[in-house]
C-alpha cells in the first residue's frame, strides 16, 4: 500500500487548482471577449440605427409602417410633419383617424392597406389626396409593401408617399399648354436646326392636308419651297439673332395649292437643343380683300380725276359766263344779287374739288418738305380773302417774319380754310382776326396761329362734331364739309394742334376762335 505524504497531498492539491484557475482565468478571458463583441455588436446596432434613422429623415419621401390592424409602429420625420404628430416618437399607436387627414382619405388609406395585406401583394404609385396638418391639400404618388416575420406570415405594411402636388400642377399646365397649341385657330409648326419639323398642330395638319405622322417625317422646304435648305439655314441664323421674326411665305399643301400665310416665328433653346417655334395665319382672304380695295382705290382715284377735271371745267366756263354778266350787264340791287349768289356758289364747288384733290395728294404718298415763313403765309391768306363780292368781309393781321416750321406747299390751305369757313358760314360784316405768336408746347417751342371772328358762333355741341369732324369720326350726315378733314389731315403731317373756343369765354355767340400750335422748325 502506497502511503502519500501531507506534502505530496497538498502539492497535487496546488496543481489542480492552479489548473483550474487557469481555466477560470481562460473562461474570463472567453467571456470579456464575448462581452467585447457583443458591446462592438451593440454599439454597429445602435449605429446602424441611427444611421438607419438619419437616412429615413433627410429623404424627401415620408415613410410610415404599420402593425396588421394598420395601427402605426413608426415613421419618419418629414411624416411625422405632415401627419401633424410633430416627431416620429410621438406616432405609434395612433390611426390614420388620429392623423391630420379626412376621414374619407383616411377611410381609403385603410381600404388599401387592407387589400394589400389581405392579399399579400404590394400596391405601386396610389395617386391619392391628402390634407396636410397646416391645411393644404397635396396629392401623393404611394407605395405600399407587406411586412412578414420569420414564418412568411403578414404581420404589418410598409408605406412610402411623395408630395406631387407641384409636379400634377405642373403637368396640368402642360398638358393645358399642349391643348391649346394643337387647338389653336392658326397653324404651328416647330423646326430644329435641320429643318426637319418636329411638332405640328390641328391646325397646320388641316391646312397643309397631311395627317401629323406624315408632317412629322417632312422638312420645311416640302411645306414652302421658298426656303430650301441652303436660304433656311441662313434664315436659322438671322432669326436667332434677332430672337423672333414676322413675315409673309407661300405653304404649299399636299394637293399643290399654293397659299399665301404670315409667319411669326421665334427661336427657343430648350434642355441644349434648339427649335424655330413658328405660328402662321392663312391671308388668302385678307390678299384678296387687299386686291380688291386697291382695285376699288384706283377707280375711286380716277373718278376723282376725271370728276374734277371734267367739272372743274365746267365750273371755270360758268364763271367765265358769270364774270362776263357782270361786266356787261352791271345790274344793280337785287338783280346784281343773282348773279353773285350762283358765282359764290361756282367758286365753293371750285374749292370743293381743290380740297379733295389735295386730300387724295396728301394720303397718296410722299409731297416734299421743306421750312416755311409763317408770317409770310398768314400775310398771303390775308391778301387772298381781302374784297369779296358781295360781302364786307375785315381781316385783321399784324405781319410777323422769322416764324419758321416745317411743312409743305399745303400750308397755306390750311389757314385757308378755316378763314374760308369763318366767312361761308356767317352774314353781313364780318370781322377776322388773325395773331401769331411763339410759345412753349410742353418741352418744345411753338408757333401759335389764333383765327378768331365776330361771327354767329359755334355751340359747344357744334365744337365737339367739328372736331370730330376733322378727325373722320363723325357720320357723314353730320359733317360740316371736307375742308376740315384737310386741316386734320395737314396738322397730322405738320405735327400740329388745333382747339376751338368761344372769342367771349362762355358766349359762343360772339364768335369763335380757332387755335393752331406749329412746332418751331429745327435749327430756326
Amino acid at each position: 500500500m502506497t502511503v502519500f505524504t501531507k506534502t505530496e497531498d497538498e502539492a497535487d492539491r496546488i496543481r489542480e487548482l492552479q489548473q483550474e484557475l487557469s481555466r477560470l482565468e481562460e473562461q474570463i478571458r472567453a467571456l470579456r471577449a464575448a462581452d467585447e463583441k457583443r458591446k462592438i455588436a451593440e454599439e454597429a446596432i445602435r449605429t446602424s440605427g441611427e444611421m438607419m434613422r438619419l437616412v429615413l429623415d433627410n429623404i424627401p419621401q415620408r415613410v410610415f409602417w404599420k402593425d396588421i390592424d394598420s395601427v402605426y409602429l413608426g415613421c419618419n420625420m418629414n411624416f411625422a410633419i405632415a401627419a401633424g404628430v410633430g416627431s416620429p416618437e410621438n406616432i405609434a399607436g395612433k390611426t390614420d383617424y388620429d392623423l391630420a387627414w379626412t376621414r374619407a382619405e383616411a377611410d381609403a388609406f385603410r381600404r388599401d392597406d387592407r387589400e394589400v395585406m389581405d392579399h399579400d401583394r404590394p400596391k405601386y404609385h396610389i395617386i391619392e389626396p391628402q390634407q396636410q396638418a397646416d391645411g393644404r391639400q397635396s396629392w401623393l404618388d404611394t407605395n405600399k409593401v407587406p411586412l412578414h416575420d420569420a414564418g412568411g406570415n403578414v404581420i404589418g405594411i410598409l408605406g412610402t408617399y411623395e408630395d406631387i402636388t407641384e409636379r400634377l400642377a405642373l403637368e396640368e399646365r402642360l398638358k393645358l399648354t399642349q391643348f391649346a397649341v394643337d387647338h389653336f385657330t392658326d397653324s404651328s409648326v416647330w423646326l430644329d436646326r435641320q429643318g426637319k419639323i418636329r411638332y405640328v398642330n390641328d391646325a397646320a395638319c388641316r391646312s397643309l392636308g397631311y395627317s401629323r405622322e406624315e408632317l412629322l417625317s417632312m422638312h420645311l422646304w416640302d411645306i414652302d419651297p421658298g426656303f430650301p435648305p441652303e436660304k433656311f439655314a441662313r434664315s436659322w441664323d438671322r432669326i436667332k439673332e434677332r430672337g423672333s421674326v414676322t413675315f409673309e411665305t407661300i405653304r404649299v399643301d399636299r394637293y399643290g395649292r399654293c397659299y399665301p400665310v404670315e409667319l411669326s416665328s421665334n427661336y427657343i433653346r430648350f434642355h441644349d437643343r434648339e427649335y424655330l417655334i413658328s405660328f402662321d395665319r392663312d391671308i388668302t382672304d385678307r390678299k384678296l380683300a387687299e386686291t380688291r380695295l386697291e382695285e376699288a382705290k384706283s377707280q375711286a382715284e380716277l373718278y376723282v380725276d376725271l370728276m374734277g377735271h371734267d367739272i372743274g371745267n365746267m365750273d371755270q366756263a360758268m364763271l367765265g359766263y358769270l364774270e362776263m354778266a357782270l361786266d356787261t350787264l352791271k345790274p344793280e340791287g337785287h338783280g346784281r344779287e343773282l348773279l353773285l349768289q350762283p358765282l359764290e356758289i361756282i367758286k365753293n364747288s371750285t374749292r370743293l374739288i381743290n380740297n379733295v384733290k389735295k386730300l387724295q395728294q396728301l394720303r397718296e404718298g410722299d409731297i416734299p418738305s421743306g421750312i416755311f415763313d409763317l408770317g409770310e403765309v398768314l400775310s398771303g391768306i390775308k391778301e387772298d380773302f381781302s374784297g369779296i363780292a358781295g360781302r364786307d368781309v375785315r381781316i385783321e393781321y399784324r405781319p410777323v417774319s422769322g416764324c419758321y416750321v416745317e411743312a409743305n406747299h399745303m400750308l397755306k390751305d390750311l389757314f385757308a380754310n378755316l378763314v374760308d369757313n369763318a366767312i361761308r358760314h356767317s352774314s353781313g360784316n364780318l370781322r377776322i382776326d388773325i395773331g401769331l405768336e411763339q410759345v412753349r408746347c410742353g418741352e418744345r417751342m411753338c408757333h401759335r396761329v389764333t383765327v378768331e371772328d365776330n361771327g354767329p358762333g359755334i355751340s359747344d355741341q357744334l365744337k365737339e362734331k367739328l372736331l370730330m369732324a376733322a378727325g373722320g369720326r363723325a357720320r357723314k350726315a353730320e359733317r360740316r364739309g371736307i375742308g376740315l378733314l384737310l386741316v386734320k389731315a395737314l396738322l397730322d403731317r405738320f405735327h400740329g394742334t388745333m382747339q376751338i373756343e368761344d372769342r367771349v369765354p362762355g358766349d359762343y355767340r360772339q364768335g369763335s376762335r380757332f387755335i393752331v400750335q406749329l412746332p418751331v422748325a429745327a435749327g430756326t
